[in-house]
């Protein structure tokens, strides 16, 4: 059986530090904004132009129930990869990102930099990518990261992420590019389009990923593609550095968490006492610990602040300063006086984006639903009352009224009658999300062009399970999910889904999700000697716990709260932006500050969504609320 490639989220175990603020960059001098924004237009260009090259050939592993990712480097199908995802396979299928499906096989691999290599079988010739050397790589060199993460999904495709290189040894180069499970043996490349390193796991902090180094795939080559394993496993050499450096980690340095008052007591530390008088056990009510979740993700968002999956480096320099070059554009606004924050009890839940000069905004619909809003402009000290006026439910938008006239919306046209008039981002498009201050709420690129993310709904059946022989054994039932109601056990053997066969949790996962909330799935079970049928009425995911053990949820929450809401929208642009889920609502923006839609979920470790602005448009133009003339800032 396929590794199922969660070597990338036990290996966060190896200690997660959250990154210190952007604070540090911004306090840096001499990268002038228009040479920053030179250089990011340069790096735009060539992912732009490699990706058609690049794309086709990462491809995903299959076998087993388990997934992860591989590329192609010549024309006869060889595929490199990591260890872990072939080290148990016995037979391989291999999938183009297009869907078309071939018979491959594992080859060996070299433990040390869980490196591996696979083979496809048939057809060909396959698109291939050149491999560099692996020599005069550097620190701050840009690099491009490509995979299947999560499983294979043929409407998203490969998403692309992109990040820097912040170290090398030997066996393993540590980047910030956003990986999670699936992404493993997937290639990150150079701007050139050469393989430079594939993913093998989540570095020792939130923010960093290590890829082995492509250097030991040139040593090992001719013993891995003879199907040579060599006698050290991976797992016992990943996270551990080799080059000199491992001899006196005390002298690398190490971002600093901000200071926290001494005085005062954690919530973590109460805990401990309250725990202490009771002889070690600890009872909570529900309203306690709902409380202490808030808290800790309060915490965590304090410590990781916008922006704060990017290094604190010269290269994230060059993004802050390219953003401030872009706020300066003669034929642009500037932006911030667009953006207020959305107050719900006097916290800030989301941010709504001026569209009228009258007082009209737009923000995230599931935030302000039934709630007593208020909105806080940067220019004042005191929130003004808001009213809903007209909801999107199909994209989670909202439409606001404020009694205010000092904010001015983006360059927009309404009267046209057409929304064909707003710039659509390509996969590729370097962009910045904004919020009320004059450094950007997040910086990546677009990871998959605008399509429908309705595919996977937030239907919620409520088991763990694992294939056993043509069957899925249940191992965990979430306590009052509708796994639960419809009474099953641990131990029950799933054999079909509304008389469909299932033996993956894929397969499970698919029936599930193509199913909305308040449907019903009819479930054949066998337990012990017995057979039985369940009736399980699908709930929504977002109104209960992850499942304990979750790979992909596991993985999510080593990052800061993601959206309440984070899927099921008609239509979406994904990007790897690391947006707080509280600055949804504010505007996602081009190079060029070309606004390309409405930032609506924080929805993973490696991923956020954003509303096209022609959908915005036609949900403005349609609520019939305002007449809007052409507007010009």
């Amino acid at each position: 059986m396929i590794a199922r490639c969660n070597c990338i989220y036990k290996l966060a175990a190896f200690g997660l530090a959250i990154c210190t603020s952007l604070a540090c960059v911004y306090a840096q001098e001499g990268i002038a904004t228009s040479i920053a924004m030179d250089s990011l237009r340069s790096i735009e260009e060539k992912v732009l132009k490699i990706l058609p090259k690049v794309k086709p050939c990462v491809v995903c592993l299959q076998s087993g129930g388990g997934s992860g990712s591989g590329v192609i480097v010549s024309a006869d199908g060889l595929v490199l990869t990591a260890a872990h995802v072939i080290d148990k396979a016995k037979e391989l299928t291999i999938v183009y990102p297009d869907g078309r499906k071939f018979k491959g096989e594992a080859l060996g691999t070299y433990g040390p930099a869980d490196a591996g290599m696979a083979r496809i079988l048939e057809g060909g010739p396959h698109p291939f990518v050149e491999v560099h050397s692996g020599k005069d790589l550097k620190k701050n060199d840009t690099v491009i990261a490509l995979g299947h993460p999560s499983g294979f999904d043929v409407q998203r495709g490969p998403p692309l992420r992109i990040g820097h290189i912040t170290d090398i040894d030997e066996n393993f180069i540590t980047m910030d590019t956003a990986l999670i499970g699936g992404d493993s043996g997937g290639p990150s490349f150079d701007l050139e389009g050469r393989v430079v390193g594939i993913h093998s796991h989540i570095a020792g902090e939130i923010h960093l990923n290590c890829d082995s180094n492509i250097a030991p795939f040139h040593t090992h080559w001719d013993a891995m593609k003879s199907g040579i394993h060599h006698e050290l496993h991976y797992s016992k050499s990943i996270g551990k550095k080799s080059g000199p450096e491992s001899k006196d980690e005390s002298k690398q340095s190490k971002p600093t968490p901000p200071a926290r008052n001494p005085s005062e007591p954690s919530r973590l530390q109460e805990l401990a006492e309250k725990a202490k008088g009771s002889g070690g056990k600890l009872k909570l009510s529900r309203e306690e610990l709902r409380s202490l979740r808030k808290s800790l993700a309060s915490r965590t968002e304090e410590l990781a602040p916008a922006g704060g999956t990017r290094m604190i480096d010269e290269w994230a320099a060059t993004w802050v300063s390219g953003f401030e070059s872009m706020r300066n554009l003669e034929s642009k606004p500037d932006m911030r006086p667009t953006v207020c924050k959305v107050q719900v009890d006097g916290r800030h839940v989301a941010m709504a984006t001026c569209v009228h000069g009258d007082g009209w905004f737009v923000t995230k619909a599931s935030e302000v639903k039934n709630r007593t809003i208020q909105l806080l402009f940067a220019t004042a000290e005191d929130p003004i009352d808001a009213e809903v006026r007209a909801f999107d439910d199909q994209h989670d938008l909202a439409i606001l009224f404020a009694d205010t006239k000092q904010y001015e919306p983006f360059a927009m046209t309404f009267d046209t009658g057409s929304s064909s008039t707003h710039p659509s981002a390509s996969t590729g498009s370097l962009c910045f999300c904004i919020g009320v201050s004059d450094k950007p709420a997040g910086f990546g690129v677009v990871s998959v062009a605008a399509r429908p993310l309705n595919g996977k709904s937030g239907a919620h059946l409520g088991v763990v399970v694992q294939p056993d022989g043509g069957k899925l054994r249940v191992e965990q039932v979430a306590p009052k999910s509708p796994a639960a109601k419809a009474g099953l056990k641990p131990g029950d053997q799933i054999l079909a889904v509304d008389g469909v066969a299932v033996g993956t949790d894929e397969e499970l996962q698919k029936i599930v999700q193509s199913h909305l909330e308040g449907d019903q799935l009819k479930l054949d079970v066998e337990r012990e000697d017995a057979s039985l049928s369940a009736i399980a009425t699908l709930e929504d995911s977002t109104q209960v716990a992850p499942m304990p053990g979750a790979r992909e949820q596991g993985m999510d929450s080593i990052t800061s709260r993601l959206s309440k809401r984070r899927w099921g929208f008609a239509k979406g642009i994904q990007h790897d932006c690391a947006i707080l889920a509280k600055d949804v609502g504010g505007p996602l923006v081009g190079l060029d500050g070309q606004i390309y839609g409405i930032n609506i979920a924080r929805a993973g470790r490696i991923h956020s969504y954003a509303i096209p602005m022609e959908n915005v448009h036609e949900f403005l133009v349609s609520a019939k609320l305002f007449h809007m003339k052409d507007s010009k800032p």
